[in-house]
């Protein structure tokens, strides 16, 4: 009777043991933004698209948004970390 009852035991322990030892899953993170490139001839058109929450460090009034106000002020520091960032090679 002993040995019938093993095998349930030995397998219940052995899944239990088995998915609390597995680790988490992580991805990528989703959208990041991206580039649309138009070339004519040796001319380049770029367009970036970034979305709102990769700038939200420009957020002045931290309300998790980012008014056309507070663009308008942090344009220069947007532009300066686009200039040091965003290389077309």
């Amino acid at each position: 009777m002993a040995e019938s009852t093993f095998m349930p035991r030995f397998l219940l322990v052995f899944m239990l043991l088995f998915f609390v030892f597995i680790p988490p899953a992580s991805a990528h993170l989703l959208n990041n933004g991206y580039t649309e490139l138009t070339i004519n001839g040796s001319r380049v058109h770029s367009q970036l698209f970034i979305p709102e929450k990769s700038l939200l460090f420009y957020d002045r009034n931290h309300d998790g948004t980012l008014s056309d106000n507070e663009l308008a002020m942090e344009q220069s520091s947007i532009e300066a970390m686009l200039q040091q960032h965003f290389i077309l090679k």
